[in-house]
């Protein structure tokens, strides 16, 4: 283990926002119940869309649903914070609670939601509409060839 001396400025800020984001989740949603902090459970629909991903980038399955498990707290830290949900390349997302509904399965919110599309995947929409090679296009050809070429080597 390493003592916080072998930790960089950015490493130790990391790693006490890690530990500020836990605590404020904790606080905040379990209302201090430990049986709260149970592991998140993956649906078929999660489960599916990471194995997509992770076929699509080469990254371990768990791996990938460790991202989406980070990506959850920071929207719900967005969420907390009263920020918009910036997602890379997508855009940002501002929730709003409304109100409490009652449904058989219990209590759940009902929530207002805006979104702002980042440029990117404005432009990337348009190329396709316009059916030109789309800059994502592009990107997958290099990272295909890229890997073909690793192969090969």
């Amino acid at each position: 283990m390493r003592s916080l001396k072998e930790f960089s400025e950015l490493e130790f800020k990391g790693k006490v926002y890690l530990i500020y984001s836990i605590i404020t989740l904790y606080h905040t949603i379990c209302k201090g119940e430990l049986s709260c902090m149970k592991k998140l459970k993956f649906y078929k629909k999660e489960k599916e869309m990471i194995h997509k991903i992770h076929l699509l980038t080469g990254k371990p399955f768990d791996e990938v649903k460790e991202v989406f498990e980070g990506f959850l707290y920071m929207v719900l830290l967005s969420y907390l914070e009263k920020e918009p949900i910036y997602i890379p390349f997508f855009g940002d997302i501002e929730m709003k609670y409304l109100k409490d509904r009652i449904t058989q399965s219990g209590r759940i919110a009902e929530i207002d939601i805006d979104f702002t599309p980042n440029p990117f995947l404005l432009r990337t929409i348009g190329q396709i509409e316009d059916k030109e090679e789309s800059d994502l296009e592009k990107f997958l050809k290099n990272k295909i060839y890229s890997s073909i070429y690793d192969l090969l080597k």
